[in-house]
């Protein structure tokens, strides 16, 4: 799979950024084909990874904690997981607000998935 291999790649380039977005992808992808315990384990390990760097100081890496978030929390309503799913979208959606203007249409969209998510049932 294309993304286990940029995993790797940037794993072996001790590349931290990338290795964070691949696990957010790889999550994103094996949540998708309905693993989803194998996503959730990934996307959290993308999230401890992301904020051990320090997420909160970059706008493209904020983004990418709330996207991540987001998915996971997504992911988690699947698994029916609903509280847990709740408060990674709420997390998700306080990311999104903080940014503010600076987050763009991409925060934007997030603001708008979070909310639609809150909203609809078994969340």
């Amino acid at each position: 799979m294309r993304f286990e291999q940029s995993l790797s790649l940037y794993r072996d380039a001790n590349d931290r950024r990338g290795v964070v977005r691949a696990l957010h992808h790889l999550g994103r992808a094996t949540g998708r084909r309905g693993e989803e315990e194998r996503a959730v384990s990934l996307m959290e390990e993308s999230l401890a990874l992301a904020r051990a760097m320090g997420a909160s100081r970059a706008i493209e890496m904020r983004i990418g904690l709330a996207e991540c978030l987001r998915d996971l929390g997504e992911i988690l309503t699947r698994t029916e997981r609903a509280g847990e799913a709740a408060s990674r979208i709420r997390e998700s959606l306080a990311e999104y607000l903080a940014l503010g203007e600076r987050g763009g249409f991409d925060a934007e969209r997030g603001i708008a998935r979070c909310r639609a998510t809150l909203a609809s049932p078994g969340t």
